[in-house]
């Protein structure tokens, strides 16, 4: 592999005392309660997870009005008391999540096998490994997504992507428990160097389940509603690299992991709408452990209006950054 080991995203970044800085006091408090937490029995953090999701589900309106407005478009045959109530068992997971994330950064391989896991079609990766070739593994933003690549890391070799937080604390703690299962990881401003990557011999996780906004995307229908889809699958795919796609679930005795490979195609659009179709079918398993709080029908065609209402006090926030970096 040619993957310069030098270069940032090899490297965890080091200790520096403005991480002690007092505006940070909530985030290490957080985490160091979440660590402290871990060593309870598995079934004790899910449960204490799911009392954590009812909190959140009561704190965070804009949030779960995103969450409710996503899946009464997604699955309009679904009554209104049905919606509601699959918000809540949503945000019940993503307060799991957070314990899974403890358990994806912080555990023993031996505490990660000890998981009851079912990977199917495991080959489809080993076959990639032994022959040295790279590939797009495409995974979906599943509220455990941070357990979902530890699993994936087990026994494998993948590459992965992240997108860096403003948060300093939380990037400090997120690239060092990162670079302990996954190499090499990539920051989301070093997507050129990913991409190469892959054409090399990384198998590299990515999640394109989401918006990214007009210029890197087509328009294609997910759940029936046009969606910006980000178009580097079908480019890679057109180029000769393999796509496939990893389902993995949380059952109640454990974790299911299920690997596809994508047919290749020329056309792009049919491509990107195969793509859509599979993330569909793998997302409607248990649509419960995705994370619709995201505005994944954010960017419209031209003259569509939006989905979601205003959210003025993110938008003034994230303007506050956007200047602050200019």
């Amino acid at each position: 592999m040619s993957i310069d080991k030098g270069q940032k995203y090899s490297v965890n970044p080091s200790f520096k005392i403005t991480l002690l800085h007092p505006k940070y006091l909530f985030t290490w408090l957080s985490f160091g309660i979440l660590f402290m937490l871990s060593f309870l029995p598995l079934n004790l953090q899910l449960n204490i997870g799911k009392l954590l999701g009812v909190f959140l589900h009561l704190v965070s309106p804009n949030r779960r009005k995103i969450a409710e407005t996503n899946l009464k478009l997604c699955f309009p045959e679904k009554s209104n008391e049905e919606i509601r109530d699959l918000v809540l068992n949503n945000f019940k997971n993503i307060g799991i999540g957070t314990f899974e994330i403890a358990l994806a950064w912080w555990s023993s391989d031996r505490k990660i096998r000890n998981l009851n896991i079912t990977f199917k079609n495991k080959e489809l990766f080993e076959k990639a490994e032994r022959e040295g070739k790279g590939m797009l593994v495409l995974a979906r933003h599943s509220t455990h997504i941070e357990l979902d690549a530890r699993l994936l890391c087990l026994d494998l070799n993948f590459g992965g992507m992240f997108k860096e937080q403003t948060n300093q604390v939380f990037n400090y703690l997120m690239i060092r428990s990162r670079n302990k299962y996954a190499q090499p990881v990539f920051t989301n401003h070093e997507g050129r160097i990913a991409i190469n990557s892959v054409r090399d011999d990384v198998k590299l996780i990515y999640a394109s389940d989401q918006d990214y906004g007009k210029e890197v995307s087509e328009f294609i229908p997910f759940y029936k509603i046009k969606a910006a889809t980000v178009s580097l699958p079908a480019h890679l795919s057109k180029s000769g690299i393999k796509v496939a796609l990893v389902d993995i679930r949380r059952k109640k005795n454990g974790y299911v992991l299920e690997a596809f490979e994508l047919p290749p195609c020329d056309n792009e659009y049919k491509f990107l709408l195969q793509m859509n179709q599979y993330y569909e079918k793998i997302i409607s398993k248990a649509p419960e452990q995705f994370l619709w709080m995201h505005r994944r029908f954010k960017t419209r065609p031209s003259g569509e209006k939006s989905f979601y209402s205003k959210w003025k006090k993110r938008d003034r926030r994230r303007e506050k950054i956007r200047n602050k970096r200019n």
